[in-house]
């Protein structure tokens, strides 16, 4: 029985690669998402803790403190303003590599389901190939008996 060789093998290889590499890609991209994610919730916790650190002291801090406070407040806000548009420069970079990662899979899975075929085909090939011996063979032992019998 011979074997199965795919000639379009080093093609589906190559795929089967650039999937890989998209897969990394989009994991890249997911993890500066999250850590994109975890500064926005860090600069917003900030925020959060500066305001009431603010009005529970309101009324005995004096001007400047007041002022530095709101200041660092107004800081934080365009920090957090910032962060923000960070996150969604990131959740797109996340959307862009899935996109590439489903074309880059889609593109194996054409290749893997040509594999398929013509290794059924072949196997089909091979059964065909094996029955016509075991024919050949049972007319050999027949027409052998036939002889045996006129004789």
């Amino acid at each position: 029985m011979k074997r199965f060789a795919f000639a379009l093998q080093p093609v589906l290889d190559v795929r089967e690669r650039h999937e890989r590499e998209r897969m990394q890609l989009l994991a890249d991209a997911q993890m500066v998402l999250a850590r994109a994610e975890e500064r926005l919730a860090a600069l917003e916790q900030e925020r959060d803790a500066e305001v009431l650190t603010v009005r529970e002291r309101h009324t005995h801090l004096e001007l400047e403190e007041l002022q530095a406070y709101y200041a660092h407040l107004e800081h934080v806000a365009s920090e957090i303003a910032l962060q923000r548009e960070r996150v969604a420069a990131a959740r797109g970079q996340v959307d862009a590599a899935r996109a590439e990662l489903i074309a880059a899979s889609t593109e194996k899975k054409v290749v893997e389901r040509l594999r398929e075929r013509r290794y059924e085909s072949f196997r089909n090939e091979e059964r065909l190939a094996e029955q016509r011996q075991v024919d050949d063979d049972n007319a050999r032992v027949e027409s052998r008996v036939r002889e045996r019998n006129n004789q």
